[in-house]
């Protein structure tokens, strides 16, 4: 089963990706920053992850005790069918789950510096810091998106909390509480085990 942290910024990433592609189908009701090329760039990145989320979900199907049988209709294939292409088959990388390892070095530093850089509108410098995968499922004109609406929606940025760090199931986590004039937010910054950023996204304290 693909871990737990993977389909947690696989569900970040589509998200972000699909509330600006119907943002901008609305029209003329779109949010500010939104514009018509960063949903192309959005959809075409929805493309790009589409059968890791599909492998995800079966493989979630599968642990809540749905048979390969009733897969396959969902699917409209064969039951071997269905078992052939998934089984086995994880879209995420196996990580160690080890509650007592310790945090990547340095980890708290560098996500405030992505912080900064979103805030400060460095934004093409952020995204050249994301590990190839990441620059792939999330191109620029979305972060450039993201960046727009969070001003849209929460003011201007007034100040940062105390940074948080955790380790789970091989990833270290830094989430940085966020104050702008109208909500307060949560950085949350994701490193693996070699250091590469495969997660960051801000995000409504009350959001898990």
């Amino acid at each position: 089963m693909s871990s737990e942290v993977e389909r947690e910024v696989m569900a970040q990433t589509l998200t972000a990706n699909v509330e600006l592609v119907a943002s901008v189908l609305r029209g003329p009701d779109r949010e500010q920053g939104d514009t018509a090329m960063a949903a192309v760039a959005a959809t075409r990145s929805l493309a790009l992850i589409v059968e890791d989320t599909l492998h995800a979900v079966v493989q979630q199907a599968r642990a809540d005790g749905h048979t390969w049988a009733e897969i396959g209709r969902v699917l409209r294939v064969t039951r071997q069918a269905a078992f052939k292409r998934f089984e086995g088959t994880s879209a995420a990388e196996e990580l160690f789950d080890d509650p007592d390892a310790p945090a990547l070095e340095g980890a708290q530093k560098r996500a405030l510096a992505l912080l900064d850089d979103f805030l400060q509108r460095r934004l093409a410098r952020l995204h050249e810091q994301f590990g190839d995968g990441m620059r792939e499922r999330i191109p620029l004109e979305l972060v450039e998106s993201h960046r727009a609406r969070m001003e849209s929606r929460y003011g201007a940025f007034l100040e940062i909390g105390t940074p948080a760090v955790r380790v789970r199931l091989g990833h270290t986590f830094v989430d940085v509480p966020v104050a702008f004039e109208r909500g307060d937010l949560r950085a949350r910054a994701a490193f693996n085990v070699d250091g590469e950023v495969v997660g960051f996204r801000l995000q409504n304290l009350m959001a898990d």
